[in-house]
């Protein structure tokens, strides 16, 4: 992207080339590792944003202020969307080839609470952060 800079790209093709050839890099299979990641990756991710901002608009300071002129969110909240937006997906379409993973409640539920979801006890952290387990909790 700097190089781009240089030869004198505008701010609207510098855009165009972050979203069209680095955020599909970025978010390649987002749903399979996005629970997975750990703070300092996230940080990581953000970071890259952070750069390719700062070379589209140089003269602004605030990230949250060249966030908002390039109509970007960051990318942790893009990664987390494109994941629900995936499970939830699956768990409307009982056609998908992955819609066996989720299991629905189907006993009596309390009225104070309803769960939709019966999510199994899991052993251990990694399993805990699987992606139909994380979402399973989220939208319970």
């Amino acid at each position: 992207m700097k190089q781009l800079k240089q030869m004198g790209m505008n701010s609207n093709g510098l855009l165009t080339f972050y979203k069209t050839n680095l955020k599909p890099v970025l978010s390649y299979a987002c749903p399979a590792w996005y629970t997975f990641l750990a703070d300092k990756d996230k940080a990581e991710l953000e970071r890259l944003q952070k750069t390719a901002t700062k070379i589209i608009f140089t003269d602004t300071e605030l990230y949250e202020e060249r966030l908002s002129l390039l109509n970007l969110t960051p990318v942790n909240d893009f990664l987390f969307s494109t994941a629900e937006k995936y499970f939830s997906k699956i768990s409307e379409n009982s056609s998908h080839p992955l819609f066996s993973r989720i299991r629905f409640n189907t006993f009596k539920t309390s009225s104070r609470k309803p769960v939709k979801y019966r999510t199994e006890i899991c052993r251990t952290e990694k399993r805990k952060k699987s992606f139909f387990q994380f979402f399973m909790r989220h939208f319970n």
